[in-house]
């Protein structure tokens, strides 16, 4: 008994949560695009629906650069908020794979673009590397 109403405590909590991300996404929608109306709307729900969606099964690992991208661009929708994590996930996993020698170089920009996300991390250590003669690691 005590299992049939921890699932069902569960699946009440999930569908709250989903109803509450669908209105999200919708009004979110209405707002940015709803004078191009109804398609236009739809396409965006759709499309921010399934970027929230995406996101969701991210790894823990990722779940501080979601909640920066979140928090600087929650009113530009969740398609947005997506791009941006990506953005950042993939300057993060870039700069790991940059060659030996480069860590003070990575180390210094983090000190000095870190707040503004990996992306300027990366930014910078290309263009320091530049400057500096050396290659910046594609």
């Amino acid at each position: 008994m005590k299992r049939s109403i921890s699932a069902l405590v569960l699946t009440l909590a999930a569908t709250h949560a989903a109803a509450d991300l669908l209105h999200d996404v919708t009004e979110g929608c209405r707002a940015r695009v709803g004078r191009h109306g109804g398609d236009a709307v739809s396409a965006c729900v759709a499309e921010d629906f399934h970027a929230a969606d995406s996101l969701s099964a991210y790894p823990d690992t990722a779940r501080a650069t979601i909640a920066r991208c979140r928090a600087q661009l929650r009113y530009l929708g969740w398609a947005r908020i997506k791009a941006c994590a990506d953005d950042r996930l993939q300057a993060e996993a870039a700069l790991a794979d940059y060659p030996e020698g480069y860590e003070a170089l990575i180390e210094d920009c983090r000190i000095r673009m870190g707040a503004f996300g990996w992306h300027m991390v990366k930014a910078c250590v290309d263009s320091e590397a530049r400057v500096r003669g050396a290659p910046p690691k594609d």
